[in-house]
């Protein structure tokens, strides 16, 4: 029973640090974000790319603007990000957990108030 549960505990800390990645901070570049509502924004992004020119793999974006989100690090697959990432906001709070197209479907959102660091569960509903 014991050498199952160290087994378990390992599972569980190998599948958390296979969830991170370490950006190249060596392979980045400023580029301009246009949103559908006609606004742009700039950026500054570290990682890889597609063949497209998408971010695609491990990475980091810096937004430069206004943005109340001040990086979004993590998976990326067609310039969205899947997979384990975080989003941090200007504020310092952090969403982190797995993204879908560009979507928190499920994780954390830790945030200080009056002085204290709070955590709450996050989750998109399925939608049918």
């Amino acid at each position: 029973m014991r050498s199952v549960l160290i087994i378990i505990i390992a599972l569980f800390f190998s599948l958390d640090a296979s969830s991170q990645c370490n950006p190249d901070l060596n392979s980045c570049f400023e580029m301009i974000i246009p949103y559908t509502d006609g606004s742009e924004e700039r950026v500054k992004y570290c990682g890889k790319l597609n063949d497209r020119g998408e971010r695609n793999g491990c990475g980091i974006l810096y937004y430069l603007g206004e943005s109340i989100i001040y990086s979004s690090s993590g998976l990326w697959k067609n310039d969205k990000l899947s997979g384990y990432a975080e989003k941090t906001l200007k504020d310092g709070s952090i969403f982190k957990g797995n993204f879908e197209k560009g979507i928190l479907k499920s994780g954390s959102y830790l945030f200080e108030k009056d002085g204290k660091i709070g955590r709450a569960h996050v989750w998109t509903p399925v939608t049918s």
